[in-house]
């Protein structure tokens, strides 16, 4: 950090004219106020400004330090010309001297987290609150403080092709540096490196690595691997090279308000281990902890078990204090900041530069906050090395083996830096313009219908069971935890006045979740989560309830029926039995029944029973009855309502040919199509007409759409689109955020 020290000024021609000055009020002082000269004082404040000094203005020299004239009226001749000759010599003086000195530097180590405040806040910038900003070339300068003002090498790329880039797998908290590394080579943009580039999360790309098969990556940058995995590289026969390219740390995060800045590592495993539970015992308030944790497997419990506890078993949290990603838990442990209480833990780097919360600050470990220079230097407590790795079998000038040597030269560590991780070596490189250049924010906006929301898999957001709502502007309205909506494929639009069929899954392991209706419009339960299966259908809802006797192994089931708000209408005594009365009859289930119900539509088209035929959708949906006739298909609803059409004569080979139609919702479908010449893509028709073709870009997949949006996954990410392809929103995948 660069710590500036107050400017030097040549006060010489300021004292010369304060002098001259006086002389004269003191010879003339009515003459003097009248003609509007400045006093001493507000001279003074005019030649150091305003806010320099604050000073008295209504200071009054005694008299007997100059006593005034005893000629009325008249000057004394000495003083006259002295007071000219000053203000003359002081005239002089200022036309040459009475601008700044050169201001000069003062450097000290403590680049991030030792600033003038010391509560450590962390602020929106990833900076600690009270302190300057730190840019890249002052983040870390020397104790001589010129290496701030020198101009920075430029950062010269590794020597590979860009056509020659290797396959390159890691941890969640380390695709930035594969992102860079991709952009560098190939001078791709920021979106299409992060397409490009996949990591499966710390242990399935250490274990691809090591079994080097034909899907293995060449290159992992990662963080620790597992237990497993290190017992193996003690062996000789071990295939893999590893080497330290930076250094991380477990960091723990708590509110703004909490006066406690700093814990010891005693009481860190106190805490987590419940021996210790309010604040007083810490030097705080008398209040409740309530400490945070990560589930069994994710990145940060790992080095939570190896730095802190150590061995020291983590007391059974509540189910709500368990957080399965990063962001979730930051987001959680900010939203305590009315009572300060929280506590949780995350890395160092993510905390830092990824999820930055101006709610929250780090908590010092002993006295010592986590920063650049602690981290890089060992002193704070909780540091962990992260690793580049490659099979020893990689060749000398295979592109692996350069990028691997690459990150430990100091272009290397200058990018790892440069990024905002600790580098095992202090180095800095100024980057190339392209690369030091900041992706524009998402800022498409979904033109839904008033009432409409879009609603997300938990699981595919975020790693976790729940049901994730967002408005237009995708900003999310409401999250409810722990259940799962059996309709959902994925993303899907929804109109916040129909109930929602949810599953409650927050019940033992050994019980069945039950369903219920659930108002997003009220907030609440319509029915509670107490039915073995609910139904929609166009007149309202179908109820199961049942319980099953263990001695007769047999299920004593009661049915009923919902209205479409959702209201109970009618709930029937138990059966004794499982049985499905008549409204529980469904559609034709079969071609040939189709035939039969509707003999109507195949005279309409001139079909015949053979022409019929049945869509099973695998990943769930309703089947899509259809009828094949010459190279065109005819898709309906299972109550013969017509969907769309689609001719199939453009493609050369038939047979080869891949159709997915899947229903949305009452006026939308889509068709997926797949065709060795043509690739995939996907039509959406609202009422039979098409609207829109969707096609993937190289590396994306589309996993969403409905009537006024798609969704695709590229590389680790999600992103959101609007129909005319404006980007929303951008996520990045739930089984990459347990990592």
């Amino acid at each position: 950090m660069v710590r500036m020290v107050p400017p030097t000024y040549n006060f010489l021609p300021i004292v010369l004219l304060l002098s001259s000055a006086v002389l004269l009020s003191i010879s003339h002082p009515s003459r003097s106020r009248k003609a509007g000269m400045k006093s001493p004082i507000f001279l003074y404040r005019y030649f150091t400004g305003p806010n320099r000094y604050v000073i008295m203005n209504d200071i009054k020299l005694p008299q007997s330090v100059f006593p005034s004239s005893s000629r009325k009226g008249g000057v004394q001749p000495m003083k006259k010309y002295l007071s000219l000759f000053l203000s003359l010599l002081a005239l002089c003086q200022l036309l040459t001297s009475c601008s700044p000195l050169k201001t000069p530097t003062e450097t000290t180590p403590d680049a991030v987290s030792q600033t003038a405040d010391d509560t450590g806040a962390v602020g929106a910038d990833g900076e600690t609150e009270g302190s300057e900003p730190v840019s890249k070339e002052t983040d870390s300068a020397g104790t001589d403080g010129e290496k701030a003002s020198q101009a920075l090498p430029p950062l010269a790329p590794p020597p590979i092709a860009a056509d020659s880039f290797p396959k390159i797998d890691g941890s969640t908290a380390t695709l930035p540096i594969s992102h860079a590394l991709y952009r560098l080579v190939t001078g791709a943009g920021q979106r299409e490196a992060e397409a490009a580039i996949t990591h499966y999360k710390t242990s399935a790309a250490y274990w691809n690595l090591y079994d080097g098969e034909e899907y293995s990556p060449d290159l992992v940058i990662a963080y620790e691997p597992d237990e497993k995995m290190q017992a193996l590289l003690t062996e000789p026969d071990c295939p893999l090279e590893l080497r330290p390219i930076g250094r991380d740390a477990l960091v723990f995060m708590a509110n703004r308000s909490n006066p406690v800045h700093s814990l010891t590592r005693e009481q860190i495993v106190a805490i987590y281990s419940g021996a210790m539970t309010n604040w007083a015992q810490t030097g705080g308030t008398d209040q409740e902890i309530t400490a945070f944790q990560r589930p069994k497997g994710s990145g940060s419990q790992s080095l939570m078990d190896k730095l802190a506890m150590r061995g020291t078993p983590m007391a059974e949290a509540p189910t709500s204090y368990y957080i399965s990603e990063m962001e979730g838990l930051l987001e959680t442990v900010a939203s305590y900041d009315n009572t300060g209480g929280a506590l949780g833990y995350s890395v160092y780097y993510y905390a830092r530069n990824m999820y930055q919360k101006p709610e929250l600050r780090f908590m010092a470990v002993d006295g010592i906050e986590p920063s650049t220079e602690t981290i890089r230097d060992g002193s704070y407590p909780y540091v962990n090395d992260f690793y580049a790795a490659v099979r020893k079998d990689a060749p000398a000038g295979s592109p692996a083996r350069i990028l691997f040597d690459w990150l430990t030269s100091d272009d290397g560590q200058a990018l790892i830096n440069g990024l905002g991780y600790v580098g095992i070596r202090d180095v800095e490189r100024s980057f190339p313009p392209a690369l030091a250049q900041e992706t524009a924010a998402p800022s498409g906006v979904l033109t839904f219908p008033e009432g409409t929301v879009l609603l997300g898999d938990g699981n595919y957001l975020y790693g976790e069971n729940g049901l994730a709502v967002f408005n237009s502007r995708m900003e999310q309205v409401t999250y409810l935890p722990q259940v799962s909506f059996a309709s959902l494929s994925t993303f899907t639009e929804w109109d916040v006045s129909r109930p929602l069929i949810l599953s409650d899954l927050n019940v033992p392991e050994d019980k069945i979740p039950r369903m219920g209706l659930y108002s997003l419009k009220k907030n609440r339960w319509l029915l509670e989560p107490d039915y073995l299966s609910i139904t929609e259908d166009q007149d309202g809802y179908r109820l199961e309830k049942g319980v099953f006797d263990t001695s007769s192994q047999s299920w004593n089931c009661s049915y009923g029926r919902a209205g479409a708000d959702g209201r109970l209408l009618s709930m029937g005594e138990p059966t004794g039995t499982r049985t499905f009365p008549d409204y529980f009859r469904g559609y034709p289930d079969n071609p040939a029944a189709f035939a039969e119900a509707y003999p109507e539509l195949l005279s309409q088209y001139g079909a015949s029973k053979q022409d019929v035929r049945y869509f099973y959708p695998i990943s769930g949906g309703d089947t899509i009855p259809y009828l094949e006739i010459g190279t065109v298909n005819h898709y309906f609803r299972l109550d013969g309502t017509w969907l769309f059409d689609y001719d199939t004569s453009g493609f050369a080979n038939r047979d080869d040919l891949y159709l997915d139609p899947m229903v949305i919702d009452d006026s939308t479908a889509i068709l997926n199509v797949y065709s060795p010449e043509q690739g995939s893509f996907r039509h959406l028709y609202q009422d039979g007409t098409l609207i829109k073709t969707i096609t993937p870009a190289p590396n994306q997949s589309l996993c969403g759409t409905g009537p006024h949006f798609y969704a695709v996954t590229a590389g680790n990410y999600i992103d959101i689109y609007t129909l005319d392809d404006q980007l929303c929103a951008r996520f990045l995948q739930g089984f990459s955020r347990l990592d």
